[in-house]
Formats: C-alpha cells, structure tokens, sequence
C-alpha cells in the first residue's frame, strides 16, 4: 500500500464515499496483518493515516440569525388561507419558541396547554422531554389560536397536512415538511435561499440569552443538557461585529 497514492484517492472521493471506502480499506488492513502479510507498525502507520480527522469549527462558520424585518417578510407572505394561517404558526412557534422542525412536526394538540400558555412534554433529541413557554407578547400565541380555530379541537397532530383548495387532511406533516414551509416562504419573500429551518432556533437563543443573561436557563428551555451547546448558538457577538463594521 502507498499511502500516498490512498489520501490522492481520498481526495477525488465525497464525504460519505471516504467514510465507506475507509472502513473497508482497515478491514482488509487488519486482516493482512492477522495473516502475516504486513507487520503490526505498517498497520499502525496505515491507521494513523486513514483515520478521521477531527475537523475544527469556527463559533459562526455556520447558520445565521433570522433578523426582525426577515420574519415579519416572512409572515407577509402568508395569507389568510388555511395554508398560509398554517405556515405562519410554524414559523412563530420556531422564532419565538425555539423549536427544533422535528419538535414542531411531532407536536399534538394535547399538548398545548392554552390557559397556562405552554407545550407540554415537547419531544427533543434522545426522546427527552420538556415544558416549553409561549411567550407573554402573545404573538405566538395569537397565531397558535388561529390556526386551532380553523383546525378544530380535536385530539391528533397539532399541525396537518392540506390539500388544495384549502381542505384539512388531518394528517400530521412531517420534519421535511416544516423544511418546505421555510423554503418555500422565504422565496415568496425573495429573501437569500441560505435561511434554513435551524436558524430560527438560533435566533431564538440568541434573542433568549440577550435578554436573560441566564445560558443555564435558556438551555433547559432550549433543550440542552450542556449550557456549552446552547452557548455555541448565540450569535449576538457576530451581528456586533457587523453593527460596528458598518460605522465605519
């Protein structure tokens, strides 16, 4: 084996190529040296150069802050129909509350708590649950009530598919489908393709430790168990830097 003919090979492969092509590659490796073909450092040497290499990230290499005037062009463009009333809850719900797209597709409508302004038991990663606030300015909660007035109270997915002509199909949408609703809303509003469904729960725990100063506080609602994680969300420090670059 020339290694150095394995990293030209690595190089013309995709991501998920490597991650197969190397994993095959080691098992032939290992077997050689079981079978008295290799020596245990050429081995060694060819693990060391076929393992993965960590790759170090940037705190704002990725994602963005959905900005104010972004969300409001969003929601201008959803119209009074079932489907537009639809969208713009889901967007509220993941700008205001902070929710992941598969949180919001697996939502039920016993889950949201009217009265006490609260989703009960929200589903996150690992399958761990936990209470999360609508906010008090109501404007979540406005469009929440909305979309229940035109979907009825009966029990299932809080948010269901529709087909055309406005009809209820009952059945509840999927995460690709909370994708769609981002995509396709912000071409409507001719705002930059790169928003993507997450960057509303950046927003949100940016907006959120701006105001509360409290990452312990934000990662419970967030959903954390490491407040290191929430805090590798904030991007406040980044639209600082803008704001003083423009002054310039």
């Amino acid at each position: 084996m020339v290694f150095g003919d394995w990293r030209l090979v690595q190089g013309q492969q995709t991501s998920e190529d490597r991650c197969c092509r190397r994993a095959a590659l080691r098992s032939v490796m290992d077997a050689c040296w079981k079978m008295g073909y290799i020596s245990h450092e050429q081995l060694q040497l060819f693990h060391s150069e076929t393992k993965a290499k960590a790759v170090s990230r940037s705190k704002y290499d990725t994602g963005r802050l959905v900005t104010v005037e972004e969300f409001q062009m969003l929601l201008d463009v959803c119209d009074e129909t079932p489907l537009g009333i639809r969208d713009a809850a889901i967007l509220s719900l993941m700008y205001y509350a902070g929710l992941r797209r598969s949180e919001v597709a697996s939502l039920t409508i016993e889950q949201y708590d009217r009265k006490a302004r609260l989703l009960v038991d929200v589903v996150g990663k690992g399958d761990k649950t936990r209470p999360v606030p609508i906010p008090v300015n109501a404007r979540l909660a406005a469009r929440l009530n909305a979309w229940i007035a035109l979907r009825g109270d009966a029990p299932g997915p809080l948010f269901c598919s529709i087909r055309r002509g406005g009809h209820l199909t009952g059945k509840g949408i999927t995460s690709q489908a909370v994708y769609n609703v981002v995509t396709e809303r912000a071409q409507a509003a001719g705002l930059d393709s790169d928003i993507a469904a997450h960057d509303f729960r950046r927003s949100f725990i940016t907006n959120a430790l701006e105001v509360s100063g409290n990452p312990v506080l934000v990662a419970d609602i967030a959903g954390h168990s490491d407040p290191a994680t929430t805090a590798r969300y904030d991007r406040s420090g980044l639209a600082s830097y803008r704001e003083f670059i423009e002054k310039l």
